[in-house]
């Protein structure tokens, strides 16, 4: 991958250690989530192979059917509207009809939102630190994809106020394995592929299993948290100390994947190129989408890489 491409890249690129092929060394569900449990101790931990299939097992868990509504946010991945249309029918809108309502932290932002439904907190690319601020429109559960914040291969969080929520969660996803370690292969191989990318993606919202290499390249990569903290903020520091302004405030006790620079704003020589150009929602669920330049600052992307694409412009 190319310096340009990685600058392009507002997560970091998954890929799975090749220590974590050849290793022989036994790590289990319950060890990772002990690990998140002590990092966050106003949590409970339940460990999935992705985001999306976090995502499905909390609506099924939770009773939903066809006829039930789950609000989402506009513009929805297709990753999202897939997982929720599994079990219910997505809506892109807020409606007290909604069983349930998908309130989206898009890169680490936090956006604050009331609802008379169940709330679900995305917080898929967020970086939370040790005792971070989880939960902040006080959801019943909270999600965060270890891909996009650590570079596994695999790997989604399930956060739960509740101690029973959490261990109800782990028996439906124990009791539920319908994808055969095939599955996880068809990832590896995705990463050079983009069509069997596609395969893995449409059934991955179904998947509940998470083969021991994904587990022992989970447990690599999630010890480096506090280095990636200490990462993030001295590159926030550096765009701060030269003015290169963020379309939303910094949340506080978490931090962002990328750095969203409104497009009138760029400070460089050179205005990046308009594919670039990405949309992010203001803080309350009232304000309207902006459309800003998002530079990526997360542990894949080094100091020199930044400094030079904020100059240039690319």
């Amino acid at each position: 991958m190319t310096e340009n491409e990685t600058m392009q890249e507002i997560w970091p690129r998954p890929k799975l250690a090749l220590s974590s092929i050849l290793s022989v060394k036994v790590v289990t569900h319950q060890a990772i989530e002990n690990y998140f449990n002590a990092i966050y101790p106003n949590a409970y931990t339940v460990l999935m192979p992705s985001g999306r299939s976090a995502l499905r097992l909390i609506l099924s868990y939770l009773g939903l059917k066809r006829p039930n509504l789950v609000s989402i946010p506009k513009y929805s991945s297709h990753c999202i509207i897939n997982s929720v249309g599994l079990v219910a029918t997505p809506i892109q809108h807020s409606t007290s009809e909604a069983e349930q309502s998908i309130v989206f932290h898009q890169w680490g932002f936090i956006k604050h939102e009331t609802s008379t439904s169940g709330l679900i907190e995305d917080s898929v690319d967020s970086l939370i630190p040790s005792e971070g601020n989880l939960f902040p429109n006080d959801g019943r559960f909270e999600i965060i994809s270890l891909p996009k914040v650590f570079g596994t291969l695999i790997g989604g969080l399930i956060l739960c106020q509740h101690q029973q929520d959490a261990e109800k969660l782990k028996q439906y996803r124990d009791d539920s394995t319908v994808l055969s370690r095939m599955h996880f292969y068809l990832r590896m191989a995705s990463q050079f592929s983009p069509n069997l990318y596609a395969y893995w993606n449409n059934v991955e919202p179904s998947n509940t299993l998470t083969p021991m290499m994904a587990l022992r390249d989970i447990w690599g990569k999630i010890q480096h948290l506090d280095a990636l903290i200490d990462d993030r903020c001295k590159k926030i520091a550096f765009l701060t100390d030269i003015a290169i302004k963020s379309a939303l405030p910094l949340p506080v006790n978490r931090y962002p994947c990328c750095w969203p620079v409104p497009v009138k704003e760029w400070p460089g020589n050179k205005q990046p190129s308009d594919k670039l150009i990405r949309h992010i929602h203001g803080k309350k669920a009232s304000d309207q989408y902006q459309k800003v330049f998002p530079v990526p600052i997360h542990h894949q992307v080094s100091m020199t890489m930044l400094q030079g694409w904020v100059t240039n412009g690319r």
